[in-house]
């Protein structure tokens, strides 16, 4: 991956209910994109969170095909998106831990 001057996630809020296992900013097509494998409420699941400034052109269904190239099942139909005015946030990648 050719780096690139890091984009600032730091103040990215995380809900306090939920537990960060993984995270690292990843080059995601021309995007720069937050990471993050997560567990909440019994699930585990992950996110890719973008600067909103960054992809304010791109539509909703641009934005979760970002996201369905990192998806282990790409026939995925639970796939979220929230966007917010600092960062947009797409969810994907919902397991039950108990499976």
């Amino acid at each position: 991956m050719k780096k690139r001057n890091q984009l600032d996630f730091s103040k990215v809020k995380v809900d306090e209910d939920t537990q960060i296992v993984n995270s690292a900013i990843w080059d995601v097509q021309k995007y720069q994109a937050f990471h993050q494998l997560w567990t909440w409420n019994g699930y585990i699941g992950q996110s890719l969170i973008f600067c909103t400034d960054d992809i304010k052109t791109l539509s909703d269904e641009e934005l979760k095909k970002l996201a369905l190239e990192f998806c282990i099942d790409k026939k995925q139909e639970s796939i979220t998106l929230s966007r917010k005015p600092d960062y947009s946030f797409v969810n994907f990648n919902f397991k039950k831990l108990d499976d």
